[in-house]
């Protein structure tokens, strides 16, 4: 590993350090809602909407 980073400092050009901000919004009706330190930081499909307050059923 040592090696690697030996070559990496020697012959890399340009370091990129990217800290994109974003700011997620939902509506306090969902349940369920986790923020992730990792991309996208969010998974749909753990969110839901208690029966008695769903606007929408099929």
């Amino acid at each position: 590993m040592l090696e690697f980073q030996e070559i990496l400092h020697d012959e890399q050009p340009y370091t990129f350090l990217v800290c994109s901000q974003s700011h997620l919004v939902y509506h306090k009706r969902y349940k369920g809602v986790e923020i992730y330190p990792f991309r996208p930081g969010y998974d749909l499909q753990e969110w839901w909407v208690p029966k008695q307050i769903q606007k929408y059923t099929k």
